[in-house]
């Protein structure tokens, strides 16, 4: 099991709530395994609640241990790299893109590639292949997860639900309904993401949703 905690501002718990209601039921609508979360009895000083999220391991398969690294997305035929850390990136960049289940190395949406726990070895899996491999939707499960996150952290940042926005300790507020709308319109209603990881392993550089809807919020 894997934990993440983040720090809520109390005018923003029950937004996270319903985020983490949203999110088990997409995936309990395709048996996927549900997500925890606890959160701390009393606020800080700053009015804060800790939420722990507890989630999922990657499914074994066929007895063995993956651990998830990350994305390879390939788009008009360039390739995306996304959710990798510095040393996993140098590896993988040089590596041909074959499937450990069908063995094809062909061109495909996405390969998710993962660290064999017991030698080290590196294995990618097609996305069509992986939804073979293990015993849920593991894409969908990835995605929502990361998706889930971004979320959380942008509520994390941002806990000032009245006024059109201001400036306190440093750091810049804005409406929540302002917020949502702006995501809406950045997300082509809330049908595509793009992460801070995969904006910055693109070339050119690109702006990630949070960049976007920061950089339309404070136009207005």
């Amino acid at each position: 099991m894997n934990t993440r905690t983040f720090k809520i501002h109390e005018s923003n718990v029950c937004v996270a709530s319903d985020n983490i209601q949203s999110l088990n039921r997409k995936f309990a609508k395709h048996n996927i395994p549900l997500i925890s979360y606890t959160m701390s009895s009393e606020k800080d000083d700053f009015d804060c609640y800790e939420i722990t999220v507890t989630y999922e391991d990657v499914p074994t398969i066929s007895g063995v241990d993956y651990k998830y690294l990350g994305l390879i997305s390939d788009e008009d035929g360039s390739k995306f790299y996304n959710g990798f850390d510095d040393e996993t990136f140098k590896i993988i960049k040089g590596m041909n893109c074959t499937c450990e289940m069908c063995k094809k190395q062909i061109n495909r949406n996405s390969f998710f590639v993962f660290k064999n726990l017991a030698n080290n070895e590196i294995k990618m899996f097609g996305s069509s292949c992986a939804k073979k491999a293990f015993p849920f939707d593991i894409g969908m499960y990835l995605n929502g997860l990361d998706m889930f996150f971004e979320n959380m952290n942008e509520i994390t940042e941002d806990t000032d639900i009245s006024g059109n926005g201001g400036c306190f300790g440093g750091k810049m507020y804005f409406d929540l309904n302002r917020v949502i709308d702006s995501l809406r319109t950045v997300t082509n209603d809330f049908t595509c993401w793009i992460s801070q990881e995969r904006a910055e392993a693109e070339y050119p550089r690109t702006m990630s949703t949070k960049e976007q809807v920061l950089d339309m919020l404070c136009k207005k």
